[in-house]
């Protein structure tokens, strides 16, 4: 499985908001300088966490972002589909030239991976990439 460069710094950037205080605020402009991120494409990221409630926004001088309930309730999967999609055999597979059974074993085998996929991805929480970082 790859995922997309914006997939990427939001994994990223709601680390990083994970590993700060509780109800502590982040800056998209703190959130980019210690990332090392694009400032204006990581804000059109993070309105999208935003609207997935993955993500709280708070406005004014002590604002920014900060996780929309615990780091042990928001898993990778969330912020993965939250950015690129729903993780699944999106396509019937149509393969020239083999017989139909043949086919639909590979659709099957297909949509086992990405349950799969989506199953791993749901077991790890921000506090287990949390801890990973610490390690």
């Amino acid at each position: 499985m790859k995922i997309s460069n914006t997939c990427s710094y939001a994994i990223t950037a709601v680390t990083l908001i994970a590993s700060q205080p509780a109800n502590s605020h982040v800056s998209n402009a703190r959130i980019c300088k210690v990332a090392n991120m694009p400032e204006r494409y990581v804000l059109q990221v993070l309105r999208t966490l935003v609207n997935e409630q993955i993500l709280l926004s708070v406005r004014g001088v002590h604002g920014g972002y900060r996780l929309a309930r615990l780091a042990s309730r928001i898993t990778l999967l969330e912020i993965v589909e939250a950015i690129d999609g729903p993780i699944g055999a999106a396509e019937p597979v149509a393969i020239q030239g083999m017989a139909k059974a043949s086919v639909n074993a590979v659709g099957k085998a297909l949509t086992g991976v990405a349950e799969d996929t989506r199953m791993r991805l749901a077991a790890i929480t921000l506090t287990d990439l949390r801890a990973a970082k610490a390690a």
